[in-house]
């Protein structure tokens, strides 16, 4: 099966936002802070039927105790029945290079403990222990310099 990547609006990445992050929630409960800034970017991968199938967002954001300017990685979900084919690696790939294009000395996330492994295989670390967000799950942050 092919994939297509492409940049668009965050629009396109709530759908499977609300289905793979926050099940239950409406797509006007999904938004992130900073989806609409001017330097923000949202990437997805279609299937060959053009159904978004992984989806990612990177904005400006400064980690409290990061370098600066810091750009933060949210919003990464893939659809469970295309899982393990890259889609979130070439995601993630794409978010940032293109933090790097906007001279981000830093990018970070607040990564869920089961997407540790996608973080650390493009070269970010652990710089906390792990940490509950209410009603989302466990958390570590991670970054890459």
């Amino acid at each position: 099966m092919g994939y297509r990547f492409e940049s668009t609006s965050v629009d396109a990445t709530r759908p499977l936002r609300a289905a793979v992050l926050r099940p239950g929630r409406k797509l006007s409960e999904v938004g992130l802070p900073k989806d609409e800034d001017p330097r923000a970017l949202h990437v997805v991968a279609r299937d060959e039927g053009g159904l978004v199938v992984a989806t990612g967002s990177v904005h400006p954001e400064d980690r409290s105790d990061g370098p600066r300017p810091g750009f933060r990685v949210r919003g990464m979900a893939s659809d469970p029945a295309h899982r393990g084919r890259g889609l979130g690696k070439e995601v993630l790939k794409r978010l940032v290079d293109h933090a790097w294009s906007e001279g981000a000395q830093e990018v970070w996330c607040n990564a869920r403990t089961g997407a540790l492994s996608l973080y650390e295989r493009a070269g970010f670390r652990a710089v906390s222990g792990v940490f509950e967000i209410e009603d989302i799950g466990p958390h570590v942050i991670m970054v890459r310099s």
